[in-house]
Protein backbone atom coordinates (compact mmCIF):
# COMPACT_ATOMS: atom_id res chain seq x y z
CA UNK A 1 0.00 0.00 0.00
CA UNK A 2 1.50 3.50 -0.97
CA UNK A 3 1.94 6.09 1.21
CA UNK A 4 -1.07 8.60 -0.72
CA UNK A 5 -3.31 4.90 -0.20
CA UNK A 6 -2.52 4.71 3.39
CA UNK A 7 -3.13 8.07 4.42
CA UNK A 8 -6.11 8.04 2.69
CA UNK A 9 -7.63 4.76 4.05
CA UNK A 10 -6.90 5.76 7.58
CA UNK A 11 -8.71 9.25 7.63
CA UNK A 12 -11.51 7.23 6.10
CA UNK A 13 -11.34 4.73 9.03
CA UNK A 14 -11.11 8.04 11.58
CA UNK A 15 -14.48 9.24 9.71
CA UNK A 16 -16.14 6.13 9.94
CA UNK A 17 -15.16 5.92 14.20
CA UNK A 18 -15.51 9.69 14.76
CA UNK A 19 -19.07 9.85 13.15
CA UNK A 20 -20.37 6.14 14.08
CA UNK A 21 -18.82 4.64 16.76
CA UNK A 22 -17.79 6.37 19.74
CA UNK A 23 -21.45 7.81 20.82
CA UNK A 24 -21.08 8.25 24.89
CA UNK A 25 -23.78 6.47 26.45
CA UNK A 26 -24.44 9.44 28.38
CA UNK A 27 -23.71 13.34 28.90
CA UNK A 28 -21.31 14.04 31.60
CA UNK A 29 -22.89 13.90 34.65
CA UNK A 30 -21.86 16.43 37.87
CA UNK A 31 -17.92 16.22 36.74
CA UNK A 32 -16.48 18.35 39.04
CA UNK A 33 -13.39 19.94 38.05
CA UNK A 34 -10.11 18.44 39.59
CA UNK A 35 -12.56 15.64 41.01
CA UNK A 36 -11.91 12.16 39.69
CA UNK A 37 -14.57 10.39 41.85
CA UNK A 38 -16.69 10.26 38.48
CA UNK A 39 -13.91 9.81 35.87
CA UNK A 40 -14.87 5.86 36.02
CA UNK A 41 -18.38 6.71 34.38
CA UNK A 42 -17.12 9.29 32.04
CA UNK A 43 -15.38 7.27 29.68
CA UNK A 44 -16.70 6.35 26.55
CA UNK A 45 -18.87 3.62 25.93
CA UNK A 46 -19.57 1.64 22.34
CA UNK A 47 -22.74 -0.30 22.18
CA UNK A 48 -22.59 -2.20 18.95
CA UNK A 49 -25.95 -2.73 18.85
CA UNK A 50 -27.06 0.53 19.83
CA UNK A 51 -27.27 3.26 16.29
CA UNK A 52 -25.87 6.71 17.19
CA UNK A 53 -28.13 9.25 18.23
CA UNK A 54 -26.47 11.67 16.15
CA UNK A 55 -22.97 12.45 14.97
CA UNK A 56 -20.67 14.25 17.78
CA UNK A 57 -19.13 17.62 16.82
CA UNK A 58 -16.10 17.99 14.61
CA UNK A 59 -13.27 18.43 17.11
CA UNK A 60 -12.96 22.55 15.89
CA UNK A 61 -16.71 22.92 16.37
CA UNK A 62 -16.29 21.33 19.90
CA UNK A 63 -13.61 23.57 20.68
CA UNK A 64 -15.56 26.74 19.00
CA UNK A 65 -18.61 25.70 21.28
CA UNK A 66 -16.32 25.78 24.41
CA UNK A 67 -15.18 29.25 23.24
CA UNK A 68 -19.02 30.51 22.75
CA UNK A 69 -19.26 30.29 27.21
CA UNK A 70 -16.78 33.47 26.57
CA UNK A 71 -18.16 34.87 23.78
CA UNK A 72 -21.68 34.08 22.92
CA UNK A 73 -21.18 35.51 19.13
CA UNK A 74 -18.77 32.47 18.29
CA UNK A 75 -21.88 29.99 18.23
CA UNK A 76 -22.36 31.91 14.36
CA UNK A 77 -19.21 30.05 13.48
CA UNK A 78 -19.70 26.73 14.76
CA UNK A 79 -21.39 25.51 11.79
CA UNK A 80 -19.46 26.58 9.07
CA UNK A 81 -16.16 25.03 10.70
CA UNK A 82 -18.22 21.63 11.23
CA UNK A 83 -19.26 21.50 7.48
CA UNK A 84 -15.76 22.49 6.28
CA UNK A 85 -14.06 19.54 8.68
CA UNK A 86 -16.85 17.15 7.46
CA UNK A 87 -16.33 18.05 3.49
CA UNK A 88 -12.59 17.33 4.44
CA UNK A 89 -13.15 14.14 5.70
CA UNK A 90 -15.54 13.49 2.39
CA UNK A 91 -12.86 14.83 -0.17
CA UNK A 92 -10.74 12.08 1.39
CA UNK A 93 -13.35 9.15 1.18
CA UNK A 94 -14.51 10.52 -2.33
CA UNK A 95 -10.64 10.63 -3.10
CA UNK A 96 -9.86 6.65 -2.02
CA UNK A 97 -13.18 5.84 -4.81
CA UNK A 98 -10.92 6.20 -7.50
CA UNK A 99 -7.83 4.30 -6.37
CA UNK A 100 -8.21 0.76 -7.12
CA UNK A 101 -7.34 -2.44 -4.99
CA UNK A 102 -7.26 -0.38 -1.44
CA UNK A 103 -7.03 -3.04 1.03
CA UNK A 104 -6.82 -2.21 5.33
CA UNK A 105 -6.92 -4.40 8.10
CA UNK A 106 -9.20 -2.44 10.19
CA UNK A 107 -10.96 -5.11 12.85
CA UNK A 108 -14.07 -3.19 13.76
CA UNK A 109 -14.76 -6.40 16.35
CA UNK A 110 -11.47 -4.42 18.04
CA UNK A 111 -13.24 -1.35 19.35
CA UNK A 112 -17.18 -2.76 19.25
CA UNK A 113 -16.66 -3.56 23.04
CA UNK A 114 -15.10 -0.33 24.59
CA UNK A 115 -15.25 -0.76 28.13
CA UNK A 116 -16.15 1.76 31.03
CA UNK A 117 -14.41 2.15 34.21
CA UNK A 118 -16.78 0.19 36.93
CA UNK A 119 -14.39 1.49 40.08
CA UNK A 120 -15.05 4.68 41.12
CA UNK A 121 -11.58 6.72 42.23
CA UNK A 122 -12.18 7.77 45.42
CA UNK A 123 -9.94 11.22 45.48
CA UNK A 124 -10.99 14.60 46.34
CA UNK A 125 -9.61 17.50 44.23
CA UNK A 126 -6.50 18.82 43.47
CA UNK A 127 -6.08 22.01 43.17
CA UNK A 128 -2.63 23.99 42.10
CA UNK A 129 -2.23 27.53 44.82
CA UNK A 130 -0.32 29.76 43.17
CA UNK A 131 2.19 32.42 45.02
CA UNK A 132 0.20 34.83 47.65
CA UNK A 133 1.77 37.73 45.68
CA UNK A 134 -0.62 36.89 42.97
CA UNK A 135 -4.13 38.76 42.59
CA UNK A 136 -6.48 36.14 44.57
CA UNK A 137 -9.91 37.76 44.02
CA UNK A 138 -11.79 38.34 40.31
CA UNK A 139 -12.15 34.52 39.26
CA UNK A 140 -12.24 34.16 35.11
CA UNK A 141 -14.20 32.02 33.05
CA UNK A 142 -14.60 28.65 34.49
CA UNK A 143 -12.18 25.80 32.26
CA UNK A 144 -13.28 24.24 29.07
CA UNK A 145 -15.63 21.25 30.28
CA UNK A 146 -14.49 19.06 27.79
CA UNK A 147 -13.09 15.69 29.93
CA UNK A 148 -15.56 13.61 28.31
CA UNK A 149 -14.46 14.55 24.60
CA UNK A 150 -10.77 14.30 24.97
CA UNK A 151 -11.70 10.49 26.63
CA UNK A 152 -13.42 10.06 23.26
CA UNK A 153 -11.07 11.78 20.72
CA UNK A 154 -8.18 10.12 22.43
CA UNK A 155 -9.57 6.48 22.42
CA UNK A 156 -9.90 6.97 18.39
CA UNK A 157 -6.53 7.63 18.11
CA UNK A 158 -5.68 4.72 20.72
CA UNK A 159 -8.13 2.30 18.71
CA UNK A 160 -6.44 3.11 15.33
CA UNK A 161 -3.03 3.04 16.36
CA UNK A 162 -3.20 -0.20 17.73
CA UNK A 163 -5.63 -1.84 15.05
CA UNK A 164 -3.10 -0.23 11.75
CA UNK A 165 0.12 -0.41 13.38
CA UNK A 166 0.47 -4.22 13.11
CA UNK A 167 0.26 -3.99 9.47
CA UNK A 168 2.94 -1.50 9.03
CA UNK A 169 6.65 -2.86 8.79
CA UNK A 170 8.73 -2.14 11.81
CA UNK A 171 10.72 0.57 10.96
CA UNK A 172 8.07 2.14 8.27
CA UNK A 173 6.26 5.15 8.95
CA UNK A 174 3.81 7.55 7.13
CA UNK A 175 3.50 10.85 7.34
CA UNK A 176 0.15 13.27 5.21
CA UNK A 177 -2.14 16.19 5.04
CA UNK A 178 -5.43 17.33 3.33
CA UNK A 179 -7.00 20.37 2.57
CA UNK A 180 -10.40 20.84 2.09
CA UNK A 181 -12.21 24.50 1.40
CA UNK A 182 -15.84 25.01 1.85
CA UNK A 183 -17.43 28.33 1.69
CA UNK A 184 -14.24 30.49 2.59
CA UNK A 185 -13.61 28.51 5.36
CA UNK A 186 -10.64 25.96 4.85
CA UNK A 187 -9.75 23.07 7.37
CA UNK A 188 -6.12 20.65 7.00
CA UNK A 189 -6.09 17.83 8.15
CA UNK A 190 -2.70 16.00 9.19
CA UNK A 191 -1.78 12.16 9.89
CA UNK A 192 1.69 10.82 11.20
CA UNK A 193 1.70 6.77 12.04
CA UNK A 194 4.95 4.60 13.02
CA UNK A 195 6.51 1.42 13.85
CA UNK A 196 9.47 0.99 15.42
CA UNK A 197 11.78 -2.32 15.28
CA UNK A 198 11.51 -2.49 18.97
CA UNK A 199 7.83 -2.81 18.96
CA UNK A 200 7.04 1.16 19.78
CA UNK A 201 4.14 2.71 17.66
CA UNK A 202 3.29 6.25 17.05
CA UNK A 203 -0.33 7.33 15.92
CA UNK A 204 -0.59 11.08 15.85
CA UNK A 205 -3.88 13.02 14.05
CA UNK A 206 -4.21 16.31 13.48
CA UNK A 207 -6.85 19.11 12.51
CA UNK A 208 -6.61 23.06 11.86
CA UNK A 209 -9.64 24.91 10.75
CA UNK A 210 -10.53 28.69 9.88
CA UNK A 211 -13.03 30.43 8.95
CA UNK A 212 -14.55 34.23 8.67
CA UNK A 213 -18.47 35.32 9.07
CA UNK A 214 -20.26 38.31 9.05
CA UNK A 215 -16.47 39.73 9.77
CA UNK A 216 -15.75 37.29 12.71
CA UNK A 217 -12.86 34.84 12.22
CA UNK A 218 -12.53 31.89 14.14
CA UNK A 219 -9.42 29.14 14.03
CA UNK A 220 -9.42 26.33 15.93
CA UNK A 221 -6.57 23.28 16.36
CA UNK A 222 -7.00 19.82 17.51
CA UNK A 223 -4.35 17.27 17.90
CA UNK A 224 -4.59 13.63 19.56
CA UNK A 225 -2.11 10.93 19.43
CA UNK A 226 -0.58 8.01 21.20
CA UNK A 227 3.13 7.06 21.42
CA UNK A 228 4.94 4.37 22.91
CA UNK A 229 5.12 0.55 23.82
CA UNK A 230 1.30 -0.59 24.11
CA UNK A 231 1.95 -4.11 23.59
CA UNK A 232 3.37 -5.62 27.17
CA UNK A 233 6.89 -6.31 26.38
CA UNK A 234 8.74 -9.77 27.76
CA UNK A 235 8.43 -8.32 31.33
CA UNK A 236 4.75 -7.00 31.69
CA UNK A 237 5.85 -3.72 31.20
CA UNK A 238 3.72 -1.34 29.20
CA UNK A 239 4.42 2.64 28.39
CA UNK A 240 3.30 5.00 26.36
CA UNK A 241 2.19 8.98 26.34
CA UNK A 242 -1.07 10.26 25.10
CA UNK A 243 -1.46 13.81 24.06
CA UNK A 244 -4.66 16.03 23.25
CA UNK A 245 -4.84 19.57 22.12
CA UNK A 246 -7.97 21.67 21.79
CA UNK A 247 -8.44 25.77 21.09
CA UNK A 248 -9.93 28.24 19.52
CA UNK A 249 -9.44 31.66 18.86
CA UNK A 250 -12.07 34.26 17.68
CA UNK A 251 -13.09 38.10 17.74
CA UNK A 252 -10.47 38.67 20.51
CA UNK A 253 -11.39 35.63 23.05
CA UNK A 254 -9.45 32.01 22.69
CA UNK A 255 -9.16 28.96 25.21
CA UNK A 256 -6.42 26.56 24.70
CA UNK A 257 -5.93 23.18 26.62
CA UNK A 258 -2.82 21.02 26.33
CA UNK A 259 -3.51 17.46 27.71
CA UNK A 260 -0.43 15.05 28.18
CA UNK A 261 -0.47 11.76 30.09
CA UNK A 262 2.47 9.83 30.64
CA UNK A 263 1.07 6.30 31.40
CA UNK A 264 2.97 3.09 32.60
CA UNK A 265 1.45 -0.21 33.87
CA UNK A 266 2.28 -3.48 34.50
CA UNK A 267 0.45 -6.82 33.47
CA UNK A 268 0.52 -10.31 35.50
CA UNK A 269 0.72 -13.68 33.71
CA UNK A 270 -2.89 -13.48 32.57
CA UNK A 271 -2.36 -10.02 30.86
CA UNK A 272 -4.20 -8.18 33.51
CA UNK A 273 -3.39 -4.85 34.86
CA UNK A 274 -1.47 -5.25 37.98
CA UNK A 275 0.00 -1.80 38.97
CA UNK A 276 -1.08 1.45 36.58
CA UNK A 277 1.16 5.16 36.79
CA UNK A 278 -0.30 8.35 34.76
CA UNK A 279 1.59 11.62 34.93
CA UNK A 280 -0.58 14.27 33.89
CA UNK A 281 0.66 17.97 32.95
CA UNK A 282 -2.15 20.13 31.73
CA UNK A 283 -1.76 23.70 30.40
CA UNK A 284 -4.80 25.78 29.68
CA UNK A 285 -4.85 29.42 27.99
CA UNK A 286 -7.88 31.70 28.49
CA UNK A 287 -7.73 34.87 26.56
CA UNK A 288 -11.01 37.73 27.12
CA UNK A 289 -11.04 41.25 27.27
CA UNK A 290 -7.70 41.66 26.95
CA UNK A 291 -6.82 39.84 29.82
CA UNK A 292 -4.71 36.65 29.37
CA UNK A 293 -4.50 33.65 32.11
CA UNK A 294 -2.32 30.60 31.47
CA UNK A 295 -1.80 27.62 33.99
CA UNK A 296 0.50 24.87 33.76
CA UNK A 297 0.31 22.59 36.45
CA UNK A 298 0.63 18.21 36.66
CA UNK A 299 0.61 15.71 39.38
CA UNK A 300 1.01 11.92 39.38
CA UNK A 301 -2.28 9.19 39.83
CA UNK A 302 -1.57 5.71 40.91
CA UNK A 303 -3.73 2.44 40.67
CA UNK A 304 -4.19 -1.34 41.38
CA UNK A 305 -5.52 -3.85 39.49
CA UNK A 306 -7.92 -3.38 36.41
CA UNK A 307 -10.23 -1.17 37.87
CA UNK A 308 -8.02 1.09 38.92
CA UNK A 309 -8.42 1.12 42.79
CA UNK A 310 -6.65 2.07 45.55
CA UNK A 311 -6.05 5.88 43.71
CA UNK A 312 -3.22 8.01 45.54
CA UNK A 313 -2.01 11.13 43.79
CA UNK A 314 1.08 12.93 44.47
CA UNK A 315 3.89 15.14 43.05
CA UNK A 316 0.84 18.03 42.88
CA UNK A 317 2.76 20.63 41.61
CA UNK A 318 2.58 24.54 39.25
CA UNK A 319 4.68 24.58 36.28
CA UNK A 320 4.17 27.94 35.42
CA UNK A 321 1.09 30.00 36.25
CA UNK A 322 0.98 33.56 34.36
CA UNK A 323 0.86 36.87 36.99
CA UNK A 324 -3.00 37.58 35.68
CA UNK A 325 -4.33 34.49 37.28
CA UNK A 326 -5.78 34.48 39.99
CA UNK A 327 -6.42 31.98 42.65
CA UNK A 328 -9.45 30.94 41.84
CA UNK A 329 -8.16 30.87 37.79
CA UNK A 330 -5.35 28.52 39.51
CA UNK A 331 -7.43 26.31 40.83
CA UNK A 332 -10.09 25.76 38.52
CA UNK A 333 -8.03 25.57 35.48
CA UNK A 334 -5.70 23.10 37.22
CA UNK A 335 -8.73 21.20 38.45
CA UNK A 336 -10.32 20.91 35.29
CA UNK A 337 -6.93 20.37 33.32
CA UNK A 338 -6.15 17.48 35.88
CA UNK A 339 -9.36 15.38 35.24
CA UNK A 340 -9.15 15.73 31.48
CA UNK A 341 -5.67 14.45 31.76
CA UNK A 342 -6.33 11.60 33.61
CA UNK A 343 -9.15 10.72 31.41
CA UNK A 344 -7.22 10.95 28.75
CA UNK A 345 -4.61 8.30 30.03
CA UNK A 346 -6.82 5.98 31.22
CA UNK A 347 -9.10 5.69 28.36
CA UNK A 348 -5.87 5.11 26.24
CA UNK A 349 -4.73 2.34 28.75
CA UNK A 350 -7.85 0.93 28.69
CA UNK A 351 -7.87 0.75 24.67
CA UNK A 352 -4.36 -0.66 24.96
CA UNK A 353 -5.97 -3.19 27.80
CA UNK A 354 -8.06 -4.01 25.09
CA UNK A 355 -6.14 -4.58 22.20
CA UNK A 356 -3.47 -6.94 24.27
CA UNK A 357 -6.45 -9.20 25.88
CA UNK A 358 -8.28 -9.86 22.69
CA UNK A 359 -5.04 -10.98 20.19
CA UNK A 360 -3.85 -7.51 19.31
CA UNK A 361 -0.28 -8.20 20.12
CA UNK A 362 -0.01 -12.01 20.04
CA UNK A 363 -1.59 -14.39 17.87
CA UNK A 364 -1.67 -18.78 18.18
CA UNK A 365 -0.16 -20.81 15.29
CA UNK A 366 -1.59 -24.05 14.80
CA UNK A 367 -2.60 -26.16 11.74
CA UNK A 368 -6.28 -26.81 11.35
CA UNK A 369 -6.98 -30.61 11.71
CA UNK A 370 -9.62 -30.41 8.88
CA UNK A 371 -10.97 -33.35 7.49
CA UNK A 372 -9.76 -36.41 9.35
CA UNK A 373 -10.63 -40.72 9.84
CA UNK A 374 -12.67 -41.54 12.30
CA UNK A 375 -10.80 -42.60 15.62
CA UNK A 376 -7.96 -40.93 14.30
CA UNK A 377 -5.05 -39.06 16.12
CA UNK A 378 -3.34 -36.08 14.83
CA UNK A 379 -0.95 -34.02 16.35
CA UNK A 380 -1.37 -30.37 16.23
CA UNK A 381 2.04 -28.43 17.18
CA UNK A 382 1.27 -24.85 18.29
CA UNK A 383 3.43 -21.92 18.68
CA UNK A 384 2.59 -18.30 19.88
CA UNK A 385 4.26 -15.36 17.89
CA UNK A 386 4.42 -11.73 18.22
CA UNK A 387 2.18 -9.68 15.77
CA UNK A 388 4.35 -6.62 15.56
CA UNK A 389 7.89 -7.78 15.56
CA UNK A 390 7.00 -11.45 14.66
CA UNK A 391 8.85 -13.04 17.62
CA UNK A 392 8.22 -16.05 18.87
CA UNK A 393 6.55 -15.80 22.64
CA UNK A 394 6.52 -18.16 25.47
CA UNK A 395 2.95 -18.85 26.56
CA UNK A 396 0.56 -20.77 28.12
CA UNK A 397 -2.35 -22.47 25.71
CA UNK A 398 -5.29 -24.11 27.07
CA UNK A 399 -7.30 -26.22 24.91
CA UNK A 400 -11.41 -26.89 24.88
CA UNK A 401 -13.69 -29.38 22.22
CA UNK A 402 -16.83 -28.93 21.50
CA UNK A 403 -18.38 -31.81 19.25
CA UNK A 404 -16.79 -34.90 18.98
CA UNK A 405 -13.80 -36.50 21.17
CA UNK A 406 -10.85 -35.50 22.71
CA UNK A 407 -7.54 -33.34 22.72
CA UNK A 408 -4.40 -34.16 24.87
CA UNK A 409 -3.24 -32.38 26.88
CA UNK A 410 -5.47 -29.74 27.37
CA UNK A 411 -2.79 -27.47 28.58
CA UNK A 412 0.53 -26.76 27.38
CA UNK A 413 1.93 -24.91 30.78
CA UNK A 414 4.67 -23.33 27.98
CA UNK A 415 4.96 -23.23 23.97
CA UNK A 416 5.98 -24.24 21.45
CA UNK A 417 4.29 -27.65 22.17
CA UNK A 418 2.12 -30.49 20.47
CA UNK A 419 -1.32 -30.91 20.93
CA UNK A 420 -3.11 -34.87 19.79
CA UNK A 421 -6.71 -34.38 18.32
CA UNK A 422 -8.42 -37.67 18.76
CA UNK A 423 -11.34 -38.10 16.72
CA UNK A 424 -14.54 -39.79 16.99
CA UNK A 425 -15.58 -43.36 16.10
CA UNK A 426 -18.08 -42.51 13.81
CA UNK A 427 -18.20 -41.05 10.10
CA UNK A 428 -20.44 -37.35 10.17
CA UNK A 429 -19.14 -35.81 13.48
CA UNK A 430 -17.40 -32.58 13.71
CA UNK A 431 -15.61 -30.90 16.27
CA UNK A 432 -14.35 -27.37 17.48
CA UNK A 433 -11.13 -26.66 18.72
CA UNK A 434 -10.45 -23.50 20.74
CA UNK A 435 -7.29 -22.60 21.61
CA UNK A 436 -6.72 -19.93 24.28
CA UNK A 437 -3.16 -18.15 24.61
CA UNK A 438 -2.39 -16.27 27.79
CA UNK A 439 1.04 -14.62 29.10
CA UNK A 440 2.37 -11.51 30.20
CA UNK A 441 2.89 -10.06 26.86
CA UNK A 442 -1.00 -10.40 25.88
CA UNK A 443 -4.19 -12.96 25.22
CA UNK A 444 -4.92 -14.51 22.09
CA UNK A 445 -7.45 -17.04 20.83
CA UNK A 446 -8.03 -19.53 17.88
CA UNK A 447 -10.39 -21.75 16.82
CA UNK A 448 -9.59 -25.36 14.67
CA UNK A 449 -11.99 -27.27 12.93
CA UNK A 450 -12.30 -30.96 12.99
CA UNK A 451 -14.88 -33.56 10.64
CA UNK A 452 -14.44 -37.40 9.88
CA UNK A 453 -16.13 -36.50 6.23
CA UNK A 454 -22.91 -33.83 1.91
CA UNK A 455 -24.13 -30.30 1.25
CA UNK A 456 -23.00 -29.82 4.55
CA UNK A 457 -19.96 -27.15 4.88
CA UNK A 458 -18.04 -25.27 7.23
CA UNK A 459 -17.98 -21.83 5.23
CA UNK A 460 -15.38 -19.06 6.43
CA UNK A 461 -14.13 -16.33 4.93
CA UNK A 462 -13.30 -12.10 5.28
CA UNK A 463 -13.96 -8.96 2.75
CA UNK A 464 -11.02 -6.49 4.07
CA UNK A 465 -11.52 -5.75 7.29
CA UNK A 466 -14.46 -7.63 8.13
CA UNK A 467 -14.55 -11.94 8.60
CA UNK A 468 -17.27 -14.35 8.60
CA UNK A 469 -17.48 -17.78 9.88
CA UNK A 470 -20.23 -20.44 10.12
CA UNK A 471 -21.90 -23.80 9.63
CA UNK A 472 -24.57 -24.79 6.97
CA UNK A 473 -26.01 -28.23 6.93
CA UNK A 474 -27.91 -28.21 3.95
CA UNK A 475 -26.24 -25.55 0.98
CA UNK A 476 -29.34 -26.20 -1.28
CA UNK A 477 -31.01 -24.42 1.57
CA UNK A 478 -31.20 -20.88 2.26
CA UNK A 479 -28.96 -20.20 5.02
CA UNK A 480 -26.91 -17.46 7.26
CA UNK A 481 -23.08 -17.00 8.24
CA UNK A 482 -22.34 -14.59 10.66
CA UNK A 483 -19.39 -12.50 12.04
CA UNK A 484 -18.62 -8.97 11.71
CA UNK A 485 -21.46 -8.78 8.23
CA UNK A 486 -24.44 -10.70 8.57
CA UNK A 487 -24.69 -12.90 5.46
CA UNK A 488 -27.92 -14.39 4.02
CA UNK A 489 -27.50 -16.72 1.15
CA UNK A 490 -30.14 -18.18 -1.16
CA UNK A 491 -28.76 -21.06 -3.20
CA UNK A 492 -30.29 -21.74 -6.85
CA UNK A 493 -28.18 -25.48 -6.88
CA UNK A 494 -26.56 -26.62 -3.89
CA UNK A 495 -23.43 -25.07 -5.44
CA UNK A 496 -24.15 -21.65 -6.10
CA UNK A 497 -26.85 -18.66 -5.74
CA UNK A 498 -26.83 -15.29 -4.84
CA UNK A 499 -26.54 -13.33 -1.17
CA UNK A 500 -26.67 -10.10 0.59
CA UNK A 501 -25.20 -9.01 3.71
CA UNK A 502 -25.86 -5.97 6.25
CA UNK A 503 -23.97 -4.76 9.31
CA UNK A 504 -22.32 -1.72 11.30
CA UNK A 505 -21.91 1.49 9.64
CA UNK A 506 -24.63 1.29 7.59
CA UNK A 507 -22.88 -1.70 5.58
CA UNK A 508 -24.52 -3.58 3.27
CA UNK A 509 -23.82 -5.79 -0.30
CA UNK A 510 -24.75 -8.23 -2.99
CA UNK A 511 -23.42 -10.87 -5.36
CA UNK A 512 -23.30 -14.43 -6.42
CA UNK A 513 -21.13 -17.25 -5.12
CA UNK A 514 -20.00 -20.39 -6.44
CA UNK A 515 -19.01 -23.42 -3.99
CA UNK A 516 -16.26 -25.56 -5.57
CA UNK A 517 -15.47 -28.75 -5.89
CA UNK A 518 -11.62 -28.24 -3.70
CA UNK A 519 -13.21 -27.15 -0.68
CA UNK A 520 -13.25 -23.21 -1.59
CA UNK A 521 -16.01 -20.37 -2.24
CA UNK A 522 -15.99 -18.03 -5.15
CA UNK A 523 -17.89 -14.46 -3.26
CA UNK A 524 -17.99 -11.83 -5.98
CA UNK A 525 -20.36 -8.64 -5.15
CA UNK A 526 -20.21 -4.94 -4.46
CA UNK A 527 -20.49 -3.52 -0.97
CA UNK A 528 -20.77 -0.53 1.01
CA UNK A 529 -20.02 1.39 4.38
CA UNK A 530 -20.94 4.73 5.08
CA UNK A 531 -20.82 6.39 1.47
CA UNK A 532 -18.07 4.25 0.25
CA UNK A 533 -18.54 1.35 -2.27
CA UNK A 534 -16.17 -0.91 -4.18
CA UNK A 535 -16.52 -4.21 -5.88
CA UNK A 536 -14.71 -7.05 -5.10
CA UNK A 537 -13.90 -10.74 -5.47
CA UNK A 538 -12.77 -12.75 -2.81
CA UNK A 539 -12.07 -16.92 -2.37
CA UNK A 540 -13.56 -18.47 1.08
CA UNK A 541 -13.13 -22.17 2.29
CA UNK A 542 -15.83 -23.94 2.05
CA UNK A 543 -15.05 -27.48 4.01
CA UNK A 544 -16.97 -30.52 3.51
CA UNK A 545 -18.82 -31.29 6.51
CA UNK A 546 -20.70 -35.42 6.44
CA UNK A 547 -22.51 -33.87 9.56
CA UNK A 548 -23.38 -30.93 11.50
CA UNK A 549 -21.77 -29.87 14.70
Amino acid sequence: MNKKILTVVLVLAIASMSCQMLVPDSKPKDLVGGDVTRVSNNLPVYDPAAPPTEDPPSPGAAALQELVKLDPNVAELVSSVEAAERAGLAALIAQMKEENNISSRFDLSAIANLPSLNSDLLATANLIVQPVSYNPAGAFQRSTDNAHTVSVLIAIASGLSDILNPNMPPGAGVAGSHTETKDGTAATMSLDIGLNEDGSSKFNLGMQTETTKNGLTGKTVFAAGVEGLRCPDANGKVSFTAKVRLGADAGGVAIDQDLTAQVTAEVDDQAQLVNTKVDVLQGTRQVKDGRQVYVESGETWTFKGTKFEDPKASNLHAVRVSQQATLDDSRTLSGDGHTAALMVGLSALKMAELNWQTGGCIKIVAPEPGQVQPASETAIPVKIMHRLNGDEVSANVKAEVSGGKNISPDTLAKTPGTLTYTAPDEKGQSAVITLTATSKRGKATLKLFANTGGNAYHISGTIDEASMDGVTCDASQPFTIGGTLQFSFTPASPTAGTYTYTGPYEANGKGPYVINGDGTMLIEGTGCILSYCATYSHIWTAAPLDSCP
